[in-house]
């Protein structure tokens, strides 16, 4: 790619990292991170225990037993 003088390239990605542990994270703004496409209801269950349904919403009842379950199991 040749820029001229002036332009600018602007680069937005998504970094791994994040902070604390993810099952500590509110299931509100996970569903939120779902509603936007950052993260699939199938990650969502997985790595932050929360539960999607299918008709995108949350399922509290779900999330708290999924969550009920010890970190690293």
């Amino acid at each position: 790619m040749t820029l001229a003088e002036g332009e600018t390239v602007v680069c937005l990605a998504q970094s791994g990292g994040g902070y604390g542990e993810p099952v500590l994270r509110e299931p509100e703004r996970v569903l939120d991170d779902v509603e936007q496409g950052i993260v699939t209801p199938e990650r969502a269950r997985d790595v932050y225990r929360v539960s999607i349904t299918d008709e995108g919403l949350l399922d509290e009842s779900e999330t708290s037993h999924l969550r009920r379950r010890p970190v690293g199991a």
